[in-house]
């Protein structure tokens, strides 16, 4: 099986380790990485699974709001 690598370019840094920040201080000790190549910017988004998350943890993934500063900086 061949290894595909996907690259993504100019991601902002300030923006994309606030929100991994953000994901662990709630208790996340994974994420999923989703990359969508463009021709215009590069953009990248971050899931959480349940089984990410640390044990007897409360939190509700849907209750993760990022604020749309943050958002901004990573699109």
């Amino acid at each position: 099986m061949e290894k595909r690598q996907v690259k993504l370019q100019k991601i902002p840094l300030e923006g994309f380790i606030d929100v991994l920040m953000e994901m662990y201080m709630k208790g996340a000790n994974y994420v999923d990485i989703v990359a969508i190549p463009d021709s215009v910017q590069d953009v990248i988004g971050i899931e959480i699974k349940r089984e990410y998350l640390e044990k007897d943890n409360d939190f509700v993934i849907e209750d993760l709001q990022l604020s749309q500063e943050i958002l901004d900086k990573l699109i």
